[in-house]
């Protein structure tokens, strides 16, 4: 309902290196800061493209280069991982590291290069109306307070006829095999504690490789390529890749990882700051 719009903020209004940005948690940008690393952000914000960035940059004036390539995610998203353009991309990113290290290794003879991506790809097959359910039950979705993304669909309710109508929605949705119910199991099992009901009420995770149209962000029909599915279906994995030994004890990195990994091999006191992960690379290439 058009009365509730205000009331929501669905993405941050702050950019990741910002200072305010989530508040106090610390973040690589703002533990880079505060430890007075000297450092240069590429690709983000207002610089435009990495590859046309790292060409104006003297390399050998920093500690630290954070490169966002994030071509590759919306290369993704708008051809899928078998097409020959994205193939190309991944090519170019490729030749891009490669000659950037290269670069780094001409001025200094200790380089550590660490690669990581938030999560992979999974081309879609089905992309699914959600109120084609709720019309099932002579119902309309958008009687109900909710936010569609591309594989979440969350509910608030103003009373409880209304979360009886909705679970009745999605309990058939689970039942077909298209997702679940969000439970306080899950919730503790990834670590999802959060202290209100900000992101819902009630919150329906469609499986891959769905995804829901008409959402909030306007680009459910178009996209050929989703991530924002359950952390445990492989095909969602991401990469990480370092040029020094990783720890043969782990077979997965996660992203709680990556901070600790970057602050251990800078040789930082990161028990400061209350890190989940673990540094993924061997104690002896922590410099």
């Amino acid at each position: 309902p058009l009365k509730y719009w205000s009331l929501f903020a669905p993405c941050e209004d702050k950019f990741w290196t910002d200072e305010a940005y989530l508040g106090d948690m610390k973040t690589l940008f703002k533990i880079l800061k505060e430890e007075n690393v000297d450092h240069a952000i590429l690709g983000l914000n207002k610089q435009g493209d990495v590859f046309k960035a790292a060409q104006k940059l003297k390399m050998r004036e920093k500690d630290v280069i954070y490169y966002f390539i994030g071509q590759v995610d919306g290369y993704m998203h708008s051809y899928g991982a078998f097409q020959e353009i994205t193939h190309k991309l991944l090519k170019d990113v490729d030749d891009f590291i490669k000659a950037e290290y290269e670069k780094a290794c001409a001025v200094s003879d200790d380089v550590s290069i660490i690669c990581w991506s938030d999560h992979g790809h999974i081309d879609v097959k089905e992309k699914i109306d959600i109120n084609q359910f709720f019309r099932a039950y002579g119902l309309n979705v958008n009687t109900y307070i909710h936010l569609i993304e591309s594989t979440f669909a969350r509910f608030w309710f103003r009373n409880s006829q209304e979360q009886e109508d909705v679970i009745k929605v999605l309990k058939s949705m689970e039942e077909n095999g298209l997702g679940f119910l969000f439970t306080k199991e899950i919730y503790e099992r990834w670590h999802m504690n959060f202290k209100s009901n900000e992101h819902g009420d009630l919150i329906f995770h469609l499986k891959a490789p769905n995804t829901f149209t008409n959402t909030i962000w306007g680009f459910g029909h178009r996209y050929v390529s989703m991530h924002g599915y359950e952390p445990t279906d492989p095909r969602h994995r991401g990469v990480f890749i370092a040029n020094k030994p990783i720890r043969e004890d782990r077979s997965l990195a996660a992203l709680v990882d990556i901070m600790p990994t970057i602050c251990g091999n800078l040789n930082l006191d990161d028990s400061k700051y209350g890190f989940r992960g673990e540094n993924l690379l061997e104690k002896e290439c922590d410099n």
